[in-house]
């Protein structure tokens, strides 16, 4: 089940957002899906708080879209200054080994942190400044009941500078930059094999966290402040943007660096890439009003740019990249539109290594004729009966009946698009494809009657020592009828979809097929019921078949059916 309940209520100059999600998929070995939200705000946005579940974004270095359970909380007055307060619980997922009890196991499990944020904005000399700080540290208790024997707890401390500016009202030109550091604190000691509970001392694992030659240039009372059982690896990271139109606002040019060094740690962003040095830029252009869009972008990548610096690391090459991309729309009133793509991506190494060499391309096309109209079909009350269509305002059909019947009026949209998809990969030619797809969407109108068609059909041709051409059919129909008009409304739909590859390979082989019928209704009462107004009530039934013909007789789950019924409330009061 999945259930959802949004409310939002207004007294004053109070607001308040009530959200709620509820799924039997919840997991206590997974990342969080089941979240409650209340937020508090007013009119002039001088104060908001978000109660319980909240995915604040401070910087992309510090705390940039993690989900955290507690508060998060700004004080502000517009234009000039505001202040984020965050605390709470963020919930971090494992990997890998972890010693329990002695025993080498694989965990795959998640345990809660304590998180606590600041965010400083202030509005200087038309200068936006942001300074921002985050403490990240493991809740020792839900660690210890995920039966993780002598862990200790994890800290990780956060600071950035975000400075921004603006040289236009709207935006279209600005420069950007943070200036992020970090320290973190990792246990890497073994338990003691007498008493796991005791970690063994630096000293007699040979896992000093300071070497003995630095330790006796360091105070005692500095080395007192520093845990001796703890790993600390410090490190620090930026970024810059600039952006800005040229010729009329038409032709944007943006660039962009950004470097990490080896030892940044951001457990509010773990996607951070580290000893990462990259740069680029990017031009887009807009003519006959973005009827016509051009555009490009180029990015370098330098991957452990520690070797650079210092030619004796353990690291025997590093890798570099390029990335090219290359843009074309054509949108026509939104009535046609074709768009082209084309990446290239190369990697390479400064000891050439066949292992650590990439070379691959992708391009891809996209041509799609949209609203497309038909319309003004109607009859004539005349000794014959002539049926007239008017497509797109240039040709006209008449058919005659020769009786008098009144069919009402029709009208439709009809709604076409083609794709093409090519990969090449230089250092293994195996892996390239091709691939095409075309698919029709009709929808139609006809008295109280209204009814949608679908078709599409995709094939992927994969080049290599044996080729193979694998095709998917898909067949859509629904009708709706308006039984009580605007009150009561009923519908069917039927797909059939089919999937086929006869190649050589016989590893590739399909031969499936899946068919799907749906019933539902939807009624909305009229008018206000007490408190209560747009009331709509939903009933949606489905029933679907697999059948693969290719199934292996000991594996029965590739042939299966499936029935959902879903219930829907939906009210404003």
């Amino acid at each position: 089940y999945n259930n959802t309940i949004e409310t939002s209520l207004k007294s004053g100059f109070l607001n308040a957002d009530v959200y709620d999600y509820k799924t039997s998929e919840e997991s206590p070995t997974a990342q969080k899906q089941n979240r409650t939200k209340l937020s508090l705000y007013d009119d002039k946005g001088f104060v908001k708080i978000n109660l319980m579940d909240s995915t604040p974004i401070l910087s992309q270095y510090t705390l940039n879209g993690i989900n955290v359970d507690g508060v998060n909380a700004t004080l502000a007055i517009p234009g000039l200054m505001s202040i984020v307060y965050i605390n709470g619980l963020t919930v971090r997922k494992i990997d890998g080994d972890s010693n329990i009890d002695g025993s080498a196991t694989t965990l795959d499990c998640t345990f809660a942190q304590n998180l606590t944020a600041y965010q400083v904005n202030l509005k200087i000399l038309g200068i936006d400044n942001a300074f921002t700080y985050a403490h990240f540290i493991d809740d020792i208790e839900s660690v210890n009941t995920r039966n993780m024997g002598a862990t200790q707890a994890q800290e990780n401390f956060l600071a950035a500078y975000s400075p921004m500016i603006n040289f236009s009202e709207d935006g279209s030109s600005y420069f950007k930059a943070e200036l992020a550091g970090s320290t973190y604190y990792n246990d890497t000691l073994t338990p003691n094999a007498n008493n796991p509970s005791l970690m063994a001392r630096p000293e007699s694992t040979g896992e000093q966290s300071i070497p003995t030659d630095a330790r006796k240039m360091i105070p005692s009372w500095i080395l007192g402040m520093i845990p001796l059982r703890t790993s600390i690896t410090a490190g620090g990271a930026g970024y810059l943007e600039f952006g800005t139109p040229i010729l009329f606002r038409e032709f944007t040019v943006k660039g962009f660096s950004s470097l990490a060094t080896k030892g940044f740690k951001s457990l509010g962003n773990q996607s951070i890439k580290t000893d990462d040095l990259a740069y680029g830029g990017s031009a887009k252009l807009n003519l006959f009003r973005s009827a016509l869009t051009l555009g490009g972008s180029y990015q370098k990548n330098q991957d452990n740019i520690n070797k650079l610096l210092n030619i004796s690391t353990d690291n025997l090459y590093t890798i570099y990249g390029d990335d090219y991309k290359a843009m074309a729309n054509v949108d026509v009133f939104g009535l046609f539109y074709f768009g082209y793509n084309y990446n290239l991506n190369t990697r390479k190494t400064d000891i050439f290594s066949s292992s650590n060499y990439q070379d691959n391309s992708t391009q891809m096309h996209i041509l799609s004729l949209t609203n497309i109209k038909i319309e003004d079909v109607y009859t004539t009350v005349t000794n014959s009966i002539y049926a007239v269509a008017d497509l797109i305002s240039f040709s006209y059909l008449k058919l005659p009946i020769g009786s008098l019947i009144n069919i009402g009026k029709f009208t439709g949209k009809l709604n076409t698009n083609y794709s093409y998809l090519r990969y090449d990969d230089v250092t293994n030619s195996e892996n390239a494809y091709e691939q095409t797809g075309i698919q029709f969407n009709i929808d139609t109108e006809f008295g109280f009657y209204k009814a949608k068609f679908g078709f599409s059909k995709s094939d992927k041709n994969s080049y290599g020592t044996t080729s193979n051409t694998t095709t998917y059919y898909t067949y859509s129909t629904r009708l709706d009828y308006d039984y009580i008009p605007k009150i009561f409304t009923t519908y069917g739909s039927i797909a059939l979809q089919y999937g086929l590859n006869n190649g050589n390979d016989t590893a590739k082989r399909i031969d499936n097929s899946k068919t799907q019928f749906g019933l539902g209704a939807i009624y909305r009462v009229p008018g206000n019921s007490y408190m209560f107004y747009d009331m709509k009530f939903y009933i949606d039934y489905s029933l679907a078949f697999n059948n693969d013909k290719l199934y292996d007789t000991n594996d029965k789950t590739k042939n299966y059916y499936e029935q959902y019924l879903i219930f829907k409330f939906t009210s404003s009061f």
